[in-house]
């Protein structure tokens, strides 16, 4: 592919040699085949410590065919040359930089970006080579230029979309028999009695304590018991994580299915903005075979303390990578909508209210109108008819 030959060299110099492969020129790696041009002298050396059995026959008549067939040859590389030019015109506006190529490769540099676009095309069935540890080529990708057809696929795939953020309590996962149960036996361990669903609920819906842990502290002090974080945190992951992940977060279940996560990521890109650790975050995700639909994680590990929700730091972390045309946030909570108003330094984004399993009262949606929602969807799931997101849009 390169414009300048060095074959015509060996005309001019007996100590040149040039090699060819007919691996990438003709598409026969499989046969192991190459050829040299030199010097008559030079040849007749090289002879001499050769294997006289060093290409099988057939592989010998596949590169004459393939030599003699040169007009195939030609469209080909013609192919590629046009699919290289798409490709390159195309990931300008979505890249930091293209390197120019003399080969049937590009490299592209996708900076903070990399990881999203990556998962983004391995979703699409596209496999590229991603230089995610080499301090070099950090943010790199190799990508093999495919059919013209291929490259403007390719292309499709990564434009801009409208982007759905999912809190995961109570919208994504049903938390009420483990968070909730968590919040409950934690309570009940250092009061010595249980506190009812009822106060876990309606703590819940203040404000302010979107973090569980905050939320078994506020009970603990109304009920009396001054008891440090410190232990309130280790009480809690005890029932709630376990050791190994096998307390109560083994009872959660998915409030939209796989399948209906599927039909949404045709056309809308999907992240996550908990308030959960990273690990349980991650558990979930695997544990229910869905962290391929989402393509950037944001967690209370990645936040610093100041800047938790209701704080909108995660929404617009978010954001700055997707780069997506429009931006809904689904949340259970107050706090999930305000995070969503205040988004984007204060433009802010539609928020989409979800009543999780536990409390589906009117006087939730109204807090979650009055908080910001455009609209409070009773399930998760009401998401799948997306005309109604893009008519109150």
């Amino acid at each position: 592919y390169a414009q300048d030959k060095f074959s015509d060299l060996v005309h001019e110099y007996d100590n040149v040699i040039s090699t060819k492969s007919m691996s990438k020129d003709f598409a026969i790696a499989g046969l192991r085949l190459g050829y040299i041009i030199s010097s008559q002298q030079n040849i007749e050396f090289i002879k001499r410590i050769i294997s006289p059995f060093s290409v099988n026959i057939l592989a010998a008549k596949a590169g004459v065919a393939a030599l003699n067939d040169y007009k195939h040859f030609e469209y080909v590389k013609s192919q590629v040359e046009e699919s290289k030019t798409i490709l390159t015109d195309g990931l300008k506006d979505l890249a930091e930089r293209v390197y120019p190529s003399d080969a049937n490769f590009l490299c592209i540099d996708f900076g903070k970006r990399a990881e999203f676009i990556y998962k983004k095309l391995l979703n699409a069935g596209i496999k590229v080579k991603f230089y995610k540890d080499d301090s070099a080529l950090e943010n790199c990708f190799r990508m093999t230029i495919p059919a013209v057809e291929q490259a403007k696929f390719l292309l499709d795939v990564l434009k801009p979309k409208k982007l759905l953020i999912f809190d995961m309590d109570g919208v994504l996962i049903d938390t009420s028999k483990s968070y909730r149960m968590a919040i409950k036996k934690t309570c009940g361990y250092f009061l010595q009695e249980e506190v009812s669903f009822e106060e876990i609920r309606n703590a819940k819906n203040l404000g302010g304590l979107n973090n569980d842990w905050d939320l078994t502290e506020y009970l603990l002090k109304q009920n009396g018991k001054d008891i440090s974080k410190h232990s309130i945190i280790d009480k809690f992951q005890e029932f709630y994580f376990g050791k190994n992940g096998e307390g109560f977060i083994l009872n959660e279940e998915l409030l939209i299915s796989e399948n209906e996560l599927n039909e949404i990521s045709k056309d809308y890109d999907m992240a996550i903005f908990t308030g959960r650790p990273k690990t349980e975050a991650e558990f979930a995700l695997k544990k229910h075979n869905i962290e391929r639909y989402f393509y950037y994680v944001v967690t209370m590990d990645d936040l610093p303390l100041n800047r938790q929700k209701p704080h909108p730091e995660g929404i617009n972390r978010i954001i700055d990578i997707i780069s997506p045309l429009e931006t809904f946030y689904l949340g259970d909570t107050s706090d999930d909508m305000t995070a969503a108003k205040n988004a984007l330094f204060g433009v802010g984004v539609k928020g989409i209210g979800v009543l999780p399993p536990q409390d589906k009262s009117e006087s939730l949606k109204q807090r979650l109108h009055e908080s910001g929602a455009m609209i409070v969807l009773n399930e998760t799931r009401e998401i799948i008819k997306l005309s109604g997101v893009q008519e109150y849009a």
